[in-house]
């Protein structure tokens, strides 16, 4: 969030920035702002041969803001009464430019250059041929997403939608290509036992293939589903992680929220890193980035 603000101001002052570490968990320094105002969790992947080769970048926004910008931010915070001047949402094509619009981008190297970085990438689209699709029809059904291209360059791509019965919940879409419509036929979400958000999606070693989410209610703070062929899955009995974060210096924090699960995975797909957005007081929040103990694996 720009400007020294916080979470409150996620709408408003989001935008996607490169930052490097020679560790996964850092010290991260800036180096380029690759979207400006507003975009909003980016998720990049290689791009197989079949592909083209080079990198993914699929986000939210296209880099217009949809609401004013918040000023008057201190120390990672926002002020309760937003300091920004008087004007209403933008009308016409800007209005997709918000938390609904997920885009795509390429490049040869991480470190750019960004195809379509100008006009924000090129929009993709949540589609179903199924008229008993779970999700609402228009407006608020694809956020959040999460892409996973195999080697023959299609994707599967775990998102959030809002449900045609009321809550946000997670499932599955597949698409032939990057830029190709995203589909998902099923009747109900791929997860519908309870509302989420946030998802990540990973195939392990085995080819299984799992899911990490942020829930938005029916129990802890995080959720792991897992399935055989992506189409059908379960969600575990075990809570992947908890909203309590104990330190190498031996505090802990309970933190008011943890959200935006995500790994950094070896190879062949085994959890190396596990990274959260926390926050610990107020609005004030950043990334929590944790080395996974695979000495405790079986």
């Amino acid at each position: 969030m720009s400007g020294h603000c916080g979470l409150n101001s996620w709408q408003q002052n989001s935008e996607l920035i490169h930052t490097t570490a020679t560790d996964p968990e850092g010290p991260y320094a800036y180096k380029d702002t690759v979207l400006p105002v507003f975009a909003h969790g980016a998720s990049v992947r290689a791009l197989p041969a079949a592909s083209g080769g080079g990198y993914m970048m699929m986000h939210l926004g296209c880099g217009r803001s949809f609401l004013p910008f918040i000023t008057g931010c201190t120390n990672g915070t926002t002020p309760k009464h937003h300091d920004h001047p008087e004007q209403q949402q933008h009308s016409g094509s800007e209005v997709t430019c918000n938390q609904f619009n997920v885009s795509v981008m390429t490049a040869p190297t991480p470190d750019g250059p960004w195809s379509g970085a100008k006009d924000g990438g090129t929009q993709v689209y949540l589609s179903s041929t199924a008229k008993s699709s779970w999700y609402v029809p228009s407006g608020r059904q694809f956020s959040n997403p999460a892409p996973h291209i195999m080697e023959n360059g299609t994707v599967l791509c775990a998102y959030r939608a809002d449900a045609r019965r009321g809550g946000e919940h997670v499932s599955v879409a597949v698409a032939s290509g990057i830029a190709a419509p995203y589909v998902d036929n099923r009747p109900t979400a791929a997860i519908g036992s309870h509302p989420g958000e946030d998802p990540f999606l990973w195939q392990d070693e085995r080819s299984h293939w799992h899911m990490l989410m942020h829930n938005m209610g029916g129990g802890g703070v995080g959720s792991h589903a897992y399935s055989r062929d992506a189409v059908n899955w379960v969600r575990s009995s075990t809570a992947p992680y908890t909203s309590t974060v104990t330190f190498t210096d031996g505090t802990s924090t309970n933190m008011h929220r943890r959200e935006r699960p995500q790994l950094l995975l070896s190879s062949t797909g085994q959890p190396r890193y596990f990274s959260t957005g926390v926050e610990d007081y107020a609005d004030h929040v950043y990334t929590l980035v944790m080395k996974v103990n695979t000495s405790a694996a079986p």
